[in-house]
C-alpha cells in the first residue's frame, strides 16, 4: 500500500501510514483491501503435530558418529600432528 499523502510503502492492512500518520482508509476501502491483518500460513503445523513439540528430537535417530568415535578421531589427529 503506497500512501496517498507522502508515498511511503507500507503493509496493505495498516489504516495510516506509519511514516506521516495520514488515514488510509478511503483508499484501503476503494481498492477493496481487507480490514485484518492476515494470518501467516502455517506450513509446518502438520508435521508439528505429528512429531510433538516444535524442537524434541525426531524418533530412531541417533548421532552419525558417537562420543567413543569422536575421541578415538580427535586423538589420532592430534598424534598425526605432534600436538600430543
Amino acid at each position: 500500500m503506497k500512501c496517498v499523502k507522502c508515498g511511503y510503502i507500507s503493509f496493505d492492512y495498516l489504516s495510516v501510514c506509519k511514516k506521516c500518520g495520514v488515514s488510509l482508509n478511503q483508499a484501503r476501502s476503494g481498492l477493496g483491501f481487507l480490514e485484518s491483518k492476515p494470518e501467516p500460513p502455517e506450513y509446518l503445523k502438520a508435521l508439528l503435530n505429528e512429531g510433538g513439540a516444535a524442537g524434541s528430537d525426531a524418533q530412531g535417530t541417533k548421532p552419525a558418529v558417537d562420543d567413543d568415535t569422536t575421541l578415538q578421531l580427535e586423538q589420532a589427529l592430534a598424534e598425526e600432528h605432534g600436538v600430543v
